[in-house]
């Protein structure tokens, strides 16, 4: 005869924890993280806003439908590029405007710096070129100044001046940068974003599967059956960290979605209700 038990106490302490857990991670860590980091950098004499101050390059992405990013129908609307950073502002600056039949117009100045009271790039001191039809160059005025909207750049340049990793970022930082890099058609830190933001929820989630998991295999129902319940769930929790390690390597390298990443955890509760449906039977 089974023996009947409420499996929803199962779930109700592991599932409080992983709350827990997950307001701590998004709230406290990565405040954590960035004041360490900042500290250990201060000691290191290392200025992380020194960094990457050369060859910048800044790009966006328009759509022939709509704007409709991540559809096939994507073109390369602006390029920008500048040789240095310094001072708070671009050096050297070249910028292309494109639209959907081709390049358009070129501009080439000594330096360009972004004013964040009006939402505006600002070049100076340079050429504006105009692309004919056939690809040929145009007029070139000469400028002193020229006020641009550029807000997908701007906004590259701004995260890209705060400097943070995926560990001193929240969800909401994170999904900021996801939607940047989209229209940026930055497809290597697009997957980066997306695996980081999907592990935002799968890491809390897991403790309340393997805490299912590790009760699943540690009630004995029947008392002639011994095993070392605790090396079981350490062999089955190895093999889980190994097959995520294989999906994130495969997320990564591009073959898979990224939302496969949530397999190890629903195989692992798929097989924690195997194991109390065997045991209860």
């Amino acid at each position: 005869m089974g023996i009947n038990f409420d499996s929803s106490k199962l779930f109700k302490h592991p599932l409080i924890l992983s709350l827990i857990l997950f307001i701590v991670n998004e709230s406290i860590v990565p405040i954590s993280n960035y004041k360490a980091a900042i500290t250990l950098e201060e000691v290191m004499n290392i200025n992380r806003w020194d960094l990457k101050s050369h060859h910048i390059v800044y790009k966006e992405l328009a759509n022939r439908n709509y704007e409709q990013i991540s559809d096939k129908d994507n073109y390369l609307k602006y390029f920008f590029y500048s040789e240095r950073f310094s001072d708070g502002k671009m050096q050297e600056v070249t910028l292309l405007i494109r639209d959907n039949r081709g390049l358009k117009v070129i501009i080439k100045s000594k330096f360009a710096e972004w004013n964040e009271g009006n939402k505006y790039w600002f070049f100076y001191n340079g050429v504006k070129s105009i692309i004919n039809p056939d690809g040929s160059y145009g007029q070139g005025i000469k400028f002193d100044e020229i006020r641009l909207n550029l807000s997908s750049i701007s906004r590259q340049f701004q995260l890209d001046r705060e400097k943070l990793d995926h560990r001193e970022m929240n969800i909401f930082q994170i999904y900021q940068r996801l939607l940047v890099a989209k229209k940026a058609g930055d497809i290597p830190n697009l997957i980066k974003l997306q695996v980081n933001l999907q592990k935002r929820f799968t890491l809390p989630i897991s403790c309340a599967v393997l805490a299912f998991l590790g009760t699943a295999i540690g009630i004995n129902l029947q008392p002639r059956i011994k095993y070392n319940s605790f090396t079981v769930t350490l062999v089955i929790l190895g093999l889980m960290k190994i097959f995520e390690a294989v999906i994130n390597a495969l997320i990564i390298s591009g073959n898979i979605y990224s939302y496969v990443i949530w397999l190890p955890n629903i195989l692992a509760t798929g097989f924690s209700f195997y194991i109390l449906t065997e045991k209860n039977s």
